[in-house]
């Protein structure tokens, strides 16, 4: 009994202590789950801050604005600005983010707006602070919908008093989706003890109403811009943890299992002698090995060899029979190694065979299976190698083969040995070894300037220009080879005169890293686009990083689509010279300020030290020597082994052998 008591008692005290420890760790993740959904909300707010400030610098919009007048009636404002948000392509990227926009030329209302419901919305004094300090954001609800409204001021030329854009984002339970925490939290938005909108699990978002479907569920609010942003957390998990592995039950079980023992102890009588000297029970001995098991491990008769053997893919196959060489043929060659992949197109280091044992190295480019029934990826395709193949250059990669084997369409290049900038900046970050030296850059430069020159004066045999323009200049499209050469390739989205295939109005082709603004606002490109992308590239090889960074597609064509920004020619300004003064003139968002042409270029960056092709092999062979002698040396052993399947193939004995 008096174990009982104090078994009883400790697992009493027990429970009191780790539930307050409960509590306290359940109110601690609860609180955190707010703070949390706090900052995402936060940080949303400060994307579409981004947004707006640039929305409200675009031209057009400034443009659009300046023609309306004072005495312009309202019908006539609204009309010019719907069809200016609704239609035009400039506004297209902030139309998909920001369903609904509004412009107001007051203190205290928008005086029009996408959507009607937004005019009635009370901000006026985001539309001041938006006036005065530029910018603001801030939720506000109508009806049953709660929008994130973001304000920010636009300087209209002639006028002295700015407008103020407006750009709505509904709050929906999708967006809100976006900051919820963990699957087992619910966020919601309240006005006036009503939830408008909310996400998240069942019985997290019914205790919103105080109806909590466990006492595990902890709701927190905060109040946010008129409104009450609510968190429920399930912190089931949590307050288990918090109770730890030992619950007070059973230290009362063990205090029960205790007492019984002294009870049984207490009262049990003598074994009788029979049973305590009974013999033990025989039990029969398997034997070790059985059915050819042993130490389990199968058994085989000596001399009997099996003639099944199991690949590493649980295929199988007889021991006479070898694995194929190569990754199959096309055409007239036999691939042996992937390089890569694209989005419309695969790459092989492939070997070609001739009569009398001719090999000859290529690669081969081939236009992947689910884009042979394609109309327009197939016309690109076909594009590229006829315009590839016309152009002859000592810093082009030529295309010297282009057909069709059954449904696949290729084309052979010339293989080169050595690597693009883009690994060869990734491998010397990776060992420490900085980005390129500025000499080895502005030699690489240099070069690809050459290609540039070539491929944009190139004129047809009418003699007029063929008006060609890369639009794909980037680190992974130009190569430094093992002989110091350089090499520019991959024209899948040049633009040319007389193209089959053709680039829609508006539509963004190219890396959006190393893209001209003109080229990321779907509008005309020119030979002076190249150049921009061009000095993109030379940020980056003296880097090791893009000037353009973001979280998303998105962010990263809103910014290529602007330029360059204040930030941005700081970090252009940190490199060393005589990087930043050509930058300076490469990177200009105006084409009109940029280098005119690809040979005005190269002259400019003739006037300083550059590496030569000797001294580039030197740094391409310490950089990747070793894994440039590993592929030759797999391509030369691939050769040999074709070679050697070849004869087996035409030896007659072997092929009687097989037979048999």
């Amino acid at each position: 009994m008096a174990v009982l008591a104090a078994s009883a008692v400790a697992a009493l005290g027990l429970k009191s202590s780790l539930d307050q420890k409960a509590e306290a760790a359940g109110e601690t993740e609860a609180s955190a789950a707010l703070a949390r959904v706090r900052t995402g909300l936060e940080a949303m707010a400060k994307r579409d801050l981004e947004r707006a400030t640039l929305a409200a610098s675009l031209s057009p919009l400034r443009a659009t604005l300046a023609t309306l007048r004072a005495r312009d009636s309202a019908a006539a404002v609204a009309a010019t600005l719907k069809d200016a948000f609704a239609s035009e392509p400039w506004w297209e990227p902030i139309r998909r983010e920001f369903p609904v926009a509004g412009v107001a030329f007051g203190d205290s209302h928008l005086d029009f707006a996408t959507d009607a419901r937004a005019s009635h919305l009370n901000l006026a004094d985001a539309i001041t602070k938006g006036a005065s300090d530029g910018s603001a954001s801030t939720l506000v609800a109508d009806g049953g919908l709660v929008w994130m409204a973001t304000t920010h001021r636009v300087s209209i030329p002639g006028r002295e008093r700015p407008a103020v854009l407006a750009l709505f984002r509904p709050l929906d339970a999708r967006v809100l989706a976006g900051v919820l925490p963990e699957p087992a939290e619910a966020v919601g938005i309240e006005s006036q003890g009503h939830v408008l909108v909310s996400v998240g699990a069942a019985p997290t978002v019914a205790a919103f109403a105080g109806t909590e479907a466990a006492s595990s569920i902890r709701v927190m609010r905060h109040p946010l811009d008129g409104l009450v942003l609510v968190v429920a957390t399930d912190c089931t998990a949590t307050m288990a943890t918090a109770r730890g592995a030992l619950p007070p039950a059973v230290i009362g079980a063990i205090g029960g299992a205790l007492a019984l023992l002294l009870l049984w102890l207490s009262v049990r009588s003598k074994r009788p002698a029979a049973i305590a000297n009974a013999p033990a029970a025989q039990v029969p001995l398997l034997p070790d090995t059985i059915m050819g098991v042993s130490e389990g491990k199968a058994s085989v008769s000596p001399g009997v060899p099996s003639p099944i053997l199991l690949g590493h893919e649980g295929t199988r196959r007889t021991a006479s029979q070898a694995e194929p060489s190569g990754l199959g043929v096309v055409g007239r060659y036999t691939l042996i190694d992937k390089l890569g992949e694209g989005g419309m197109a695969e790459v092989f280091t492939a070997v070609s065979h001739g009569a009398e044992g001719f090999q000859r190295k290529f690669v081969v480019k081939r236009l992947r299976a689910e884009f042979a029934t394609n109309k327009a990826a197939v016309a690109q395709f076909i594009d590229e190698a006829n315009l590839a193949s016309s152009l002859v250059h000592s810093n082009i990669i030529p295309v010297f083969d282009f057909g069709m084997a059954g449904n696949e369409y290729f084309m052979a290049m010339e293989y080169i040995l050595g690597r693009d900038l883009g690994r060869l900046v990734e491998r010397a970050v990776a060992h420490d070894r900085g980005p390129l030296p500025t000499p080895v850059l502005l030699y690489a430069a240099s070069e690809t300037l050459k290609a540039l020159d070539y491929a944009h004066t190139r004129q047809g045999d009418d003699g007029r220009s063929l008006g060609l323009v890369h639009r794909d200049v980037s680190p992974s499209n130009i190569l430094l080879s093992l002989r110091g050469e350089v090499k520019l390739f991959d024209f899948g989205i040049v633009k040319a005169e007389g193209r089959t295939s053709k680039t829609e109005h508006g539509m963004v082709k190219g890396n959006l890293s190393f893209m001209a603004p003109e080229q990321a606002r779907g509008q005309a490109t020119d030979a002076r686009s190249d150049l921009f992308s061009l000095g993109l590239v030379m940020h980056f090889c003296a880097t090791g990083n893009t000037l353009y960074r973001g979280e998303s597609s998105y962010e990263l064509l809103l910014k290529a689509a602007a330029g360059p920004a204040g930030v941005d020619w700081q970090d252009v300004d940190a490199l060393p010279a005589p990087l930043p003064a050509i930058l300076h003139v490469a990177l200009q968002p105006d084409p009109s300020a940029r280098f005119p042409s690809a040979a005005v270029f190269a002259d400019t960056l003739a006037r300083y030290p550059q590496a030569s092709s000797q001294e580039a092999s030197v740094y391409v062979r310490s950089l990747v020597g070793e894994d440039l002698a590993n592929e030759e040396s797999r391509l030369t052993q691939s050769k040999s082994n074709l070679m050697r399947e070849k004869a087996s193939a035409e030896n007659p004995l072997t092929k009687s052998v097989d037979r048999t």
